[in-house]
């Protein structure tokens, strides 16, 4: 896979993270239309829920687990606006050095996303499920 497909993955999941803050599903707990009941309909709604985010916050969750310096340089390479050269400032090392580790953080949540489409847990997933419930 490559440097764009975990880009790609990663801003969604950024999004994610910014639209769940207060409902982990990507949702506010309560719409402003919450006690509108629809009339005429049999339907029932369900919202569509990103599930491929979903998946990469369990992944993201397993680094900050287990390997949270790379975290951090996740952390700051997604979260936090300015230069690469002032995020590498913030972490105390060069621009070359944070370039690799977001990429070696990449490589890991890519590995975790692949195990986690076969079927094979990752670290920290049952502690992670039972926070989010």
């Amino acid at each position: 896979m490559s440097d764009s497909f975990i880009t790609v993955m990663m801003c969604a999941w950024v999004k994610y993270k910014l639209a769940g803050v207060s409902g982990k599903l990507g949702y506010k707990k309560r719409a402003s239309f919450v006690h509108d009941e629809p009339h005429g309909t049999e339907i029932d709604y369900v919202p569509d829920i990103d599930e491929e985010s979903m998946r990469v916050d369990a992944c993201v969750e397993a680094l900050k687990a287990t390997r949270p310096d790379l975290y951090e340089f996740i952390n700051l390479h997604y979260f936090y606006r300015g230069s690469v050269d002032d995020k590498a400032d913030r972490l105390g090392c060069k621009r070359r050095l944070f370039y690799m580790k977001v990429s070696e953080a990449h490589n890991l949540i890519l590995g975790w996303l692949n195990d986690l489409s076969c079927k094979i847990e990752i670290p920290k997933l049952d502690e992670y499920f039972k926070k989010s419930a």
